[in-house]
């Protein structure tokens, strides 16, 4: 079975699930609306509502649903009352929120939190909000310590909030979004924090709200697993400053399964000096933590648009051991105009060039940039450790920068990287354009047919580059290898190679494309 099909199997029994609540129940339904009152009212009567949510949740029993009236788009109020506002609204039941006769909107105030769940007797607290808007608060929905819960959220708006969702020990966090969209909600962000986290995100958008998604630091991994499903979700800045990364995923973990299909990243800048590591868009970093038993990533179909930041737009740099079954593949996305594409840096703890590949298929790489001057960087790919495959790639006017020591694509002495049947093109003559620079301590091959065509150049230039640092490795070159100069360029070849039967071994290389002297 495909990937993609595992994926949508896996996701429609969990949103089945979700759906259901898990458990059967025998639900009653309360009314709330602005033309209501609370006072000795059980909120049962759709003629005689309650006015207001805090009032409706405290006469409900497991399975109840509370249905709030739209009311002409005017906003429910909950936190008027200071006195109460204090004191969030309690869900420790299985209980969902549906807005009737249009999207009925909940506004709380920006120093306090709306909604806290509990899970007394360490029970599943079930949660579902539908059909609503929830703004202007400090905290939207908080997990209390140690709390289980499942989450869904349905055709919501959460905007203008400080913070959307938050969770820092949470011991099981299970959340479902649909169509669900977050908006100006970048003080704090989504985060949730947890010992066991699944997140399933269908169709939603997150407009200027980063998401974190962590298991908690200083438990035993073996204890904690973390599944994250995303579907045609849009993840956007909206080109506003946001020192944050926007989709961050970062496991303490035995067990780590990502899957993010059909969605755009975009808009996301992050010129955040005073951050020393930088900032990416989306960032998969369990570097300093060893995932022990399975690790997956699947990305595919994605789109990186229009990013600026001191960090790769994607980050890859998940932690392993030598024993975990590991399965790393992007495919068939896109990366235009970001400041740094891609940087892959995977790690097998005690073996920096593992045997398990990381798999780059059919990926397309358009009008990137590199605009810092250190070495560890490239326009398109950076590949830092670790092994991967490049096939059916292709490169087109990406921009390499300044240093002559990276290039549309860098690779370290400590990554080992396969291309089969890439493409690579520059038309521009802005800037310059060494389309790859490989420090060769690792084997780096190339198969199958590969093609450099540099229809343009800024001036005379190295091409392709790769420096030794070991006599025992080169790179292995097939027949079909075609290096392209402009019109008006020679191809200048530094070569120190030896010939095989259908390919070269080249331990030393620089390429340089030079302007042809004038006729006189």
């Amino acid at each position: 079975m495909s990937h993609y099909c595992r994926f949508k199997l896996c996701l429609l029994i969990v949103l089945l699930l979700l759906l259901k609540g898990i458990k059967d129940v025998m639900a009653n339904t309360l009314f709330v609306s602005h033309h209501g009152h609370d006072l000795g009212n059980c909120c049962n009567n759709r003629t005689i509502p309650c006015q207001t949510v805090r009032h409706a949740v405290t006469k409900t029993n497991e399975g109840d649903q509370v249905f709030i009236d739209f009311a002409q788009g005017r906003p429910y109020m909950e936190c008027d009352d200071v006195t109460k506002a204090k004191y969030p609204i309690e869900l420790t039941k299985f209980i969902s929120f549906h807005g009737m006769n249009g999207s009925a909107e909940l506004q709380c105030s920006k120093w306090y939190t709306l909604f806290k769940i509990k899970s007394p007797g360490r029970n599943i607290t079930h949660v579902k909000f539908i059909n609503l808007i929830i703004s202007n608060s400090n905290i939207v929905v908080r997990l209390d310590q140690g709390t289980l819960s499942e989450l869904v959220l349905q055709n919501v708006v959460v905007r203008n909030n400080q913070i959307g969702l938050y969770s820092k020990n949470s011991i099981y966090c299970s959340v479902l979004m649909i169509n669900t969209t977050f908006e100006h909600n970048s003080f704090g962000r989504i985060q949730l924090q947890c010992l066991n986290l699944t997140a399933n995100i269908m169709s939603s958008i997150f407009k200027l709200t980063p998401v974190l998604l962590k298991n908690i630091g200083g438990k035993p991994s073996r204890l904690q697993n973390m599944q994250i499903w995303v579907e045609n979700t849009i993840v956007d800045g909206d080109n506003t400053q946001i020192c944050l990364e926007m989709f961050a995923i970062e496991p303490v973990t035995a067990t780590l399964n990502v899957t993010i299909t059909n969605s755009q990243f975009k808009n996301h800048i992050a010129n955040c000096k005073f951050v020393k590591d930088g900032i990416s868009t989306l960032h998969i970093n369990s570097r300093h933590i060893s995932i022990e038993v399975y690790l997956k990533i699947f990305l595919s179909n994605l789109l990186f648009q229009n990013n600026n930041s001191t960090r790769p737009v994607l980050v890859l740099s998940p932690g392993y051991q030598q024993s975990t079954e590991v399965e790393i593949i992007l495919r068939g996305s896109t990366f235009r105009n970001n400041s740094v594409a891609l940087w892959v840096g995977p790690y097998c703890h005690g073996f920096p060039v593992e045997i398990s590949s990381i798999t780059l298929e059919n990926n397309t790489f358009v009008d990137n940039f590199y605009e810092q001057f250190k070495a560890t960087g490239a326009a398109s790919i950076y590949f830092a450790t670790g092994t991967s495959h490049v096939s059916a790639c292709r490169f087109v006017d990406n921009k390499a920068g300044k240093n002559p020591f990276t290039g549309v694509v860098t690779i370290s002495k400590s990554a080992r990287v396969t291309f089969s049947d890439t493409y690579f093109e520059n038309k521009q003559t802005e800037f310059q354009s060494n389309q790859l620079f490989s420090l060769g301590n690792q084997k780096l091959r190339f198969v199958g047919h590969n093609t450099f065509n540099l229809i343009g150049l800024k001036e005379k230039q190295s091409v392709f580059i790769r420096v030794p640092m070991a006599l025992n490795t080169g790179v292995i070159i097939d027949k079909n290898f075609n290096i392209l100069c402009p019109q008006g360029f020679k191809l200048n070849p530094q070569l120190f190679c030896s010939p095989l039967k259908s390919r070269n071994i080249c331990y030393y290389i620089n390429i340089k494309c030079e302007q042809c002297p004038l006729k006189t």
